[in-house]
């Protein structure tokens, strides 16, 4: 599924490394599992990351996700009456609106607890009292663009990074392409079916992954930086994403559950290891 991924994102103008746009993609998807992966997007304005963003978008349906141009600090706490973000991913396309500390509270707390819980004061005929506001209940993943250089670290060591560097035989193939007149098209509904089929299909017939080269990877891993101990889980997430959306062709052990291979991890290991 992967290599039709790339195939249509090539096909439809994509110009360059496919790897952010499968990578936003298998984030997508990683909200459908209890541990969502989440994606911060790095880099200077006009580099590609609404647009790369964007692509992954088109091969899940919009019911996969809810999107917000920005968001003000407190905003996220008092929508739970009206925001159902249980197994989507939330977009949030521009980090600065909640750059104090409040807002990312909020995102720490909906991220690590898989929910948020916020009680404020109302003023009433008796005087002050204190409400709880509607929960707003996970699990979700969180995917937000930014120009800045750097966030918080106790934001970021949540969240996979990718950073977009765009060099100059990036930007030379973009202006070759539009000097040859091979701009972007939109896939048709017809070609991005099998995708929104493939999620509706994770989505209704959860399925659980055994991974039996998990304990390797684990003692292969440095153990010299705490922050292991919150990518590690990440990768296991995307792992069994991939091995989900290649269930057809995957071995099942005796509880029913995909049976995760080596080339399932290979194609996770390719697109993290420079984050």
């Amino acid at each position: 599924m992967i290599d039709e991924l790339e195939e249509s994102l090539r096909k439809h103008g994509y110009i360059g490394d496919t790897k952010l746009p499968v990578l936003a993609y298998l984030s997508l998807l990683s909200a459908l599992q209890d541990k969502p992966v989440s994606l911060l997007i790095m880099g200077p304005a006009s580099s590609g990351k609404s647009y790369g963003l964007a692509c992954a978008q088109r091969y899940v349906p919009t019911e996969a996700y809810e999107q917000f141009e920005g968001m003000s600090e407190r905003a996220l706490a008092y929508m739970g009456g009206q925001l159902d973000l249980r197994h989507k991913t939330l977009i949030i396309q521009e980090a600065a609106g909640m750059s104090n500390g409040v807002g990312r509270a909020f995102l720490r707390q909906l991220l690590t607890e898989g929910q948020i819980r916020y009680a404020t004061v109302q003023s009433t005929r008796d005087g002050l009292q204190g409400i709880e506001l509607p929960v707003v209940e996970g699990p979700c993943g969180l995917i937000m663009t930014t120009t800045a250089t750097r966030i918080h670290h106790e934001d970021q060591s949540r969240m996979l990074t990718y950073n977009i560097e765009e060099g100059s035989e990036q930007i030379r193939a973009v202006l070759l392409a539009q000097a040859s007149g091979a701009g972007t098209t939109e896939p048709t509904p017809e070609e991005l079916e099998p995708f929104h089929d493939k999620y509706r299909e994770m989505r209704e017939n959860p399925c659980e992954v055994s991974i039996p080269f998990l304990s390797e990877i684990a003692e292969a891993l440095p153990a010299s930086h705490p922050r292991i101990l919150r990518d590690f889980p990440k990768v296991i997430t995307l792992v069994k994403t991939v091995a989900l959306l290649h269930a057809d062709s995957r071995e099942r052990d005796e509880s029913g559950a995909v049976v995760a291979t080596v080339e399932d991890y290979e194609q996770v290991r390719q697109l993290v290891e420079d984050t």
